[in-house]
């Protein structure tokens, strides 16, 4: 069955309620509509938005905007996890609207351990999963998309990576099976990536122990 032809089943009410609940908060961008009503793409979700009229919205209230004015001066940047019902979208939307300039603080590099979770935990979850806020406390939806995109721009693939966090520990760089795993991957720029992903010391570790 073809995208078109799973698009042009009806509507059913969970749909409906499903998109009156999550689009005047997310919008149409949102990363979790695959996950909550899939066969349905992003221009038919809106289209159906749109039809049910479930694309207005809640006016902000003095309270929210308060709450906002006080996140940007505390230098917090993870605004919509503390005001229900807004997206981070939303709340950068609304900031502007106000005359709001966040106060910057500068966010920790990213460890070795947090890049390993990132990449391991999107490959098995995806970036909708509940569970990232113990997974990786202090690093929201946006510094997760972008540790992801400045992993990505090496030129290694997550499933790349995974694969190299799975067997590094145990073979090495010089183990004959990267060349049925890692297809076109030399020794160096295995050593290379192992260093990046901080995970070259645990056979030196393994070696100095024997």
């Amino acid at each position: 069955m073809t995208v078109g032809q799973t698009e042009r089943r009806p509507w059913d009410g969970r749909e409906d309620s499903l998109i009156r609940e999550h689009y005047p908060v997310h919008g149409k961008g949102w990363d979790g509509w695959g996950e909550l009503l899939p066969g349905r793409s992003l221009e038919a979700i809106s289209f159906r938005a749109s039809r049910i009229g479930a694309t207005r919205r809640p006016r902000w209230t003095a309270g929210e905007d308060r709450a906002l004015r006080e996140l940007a001066a505390s230098g917090a940047d993870d605004w919509a996890s503390r005001l229900e019902g807004r997206s981070p979208e939303a709340c950068l939307a609304r900031a502007k609207a106000l005359g709001i300039v966040p106060k910057r603080s500068r966010a920790p590099r990213w460890t070795p351990e947090e890049t390993r979770t990132l990449l391991v935990l999107s490959l098995v979850h995806g970036q909708s999963w509940e569970g990232w806020a113990e997974a990786l406390p202090g690093r929201n939806p946006s510094a997760r998309r972008n540790r992801l995109a400045r992993v990505a721009s090496t030129g290694w693939s997550v499933e790349e990576d995974h694969c190299l966090i799975l067997h590094y520990g145990t073979w090495g760089p010089r183990w004959t099976g990267w060349a049925k795993r890692l297809p076109g991957r030399s020794e160096t720029s295995i050593r290379a990536r192992a260093a990046f992903l901080g995970i070259c010391h645990i056979v030196r570790r393994k070696g100095a122990a024997a």
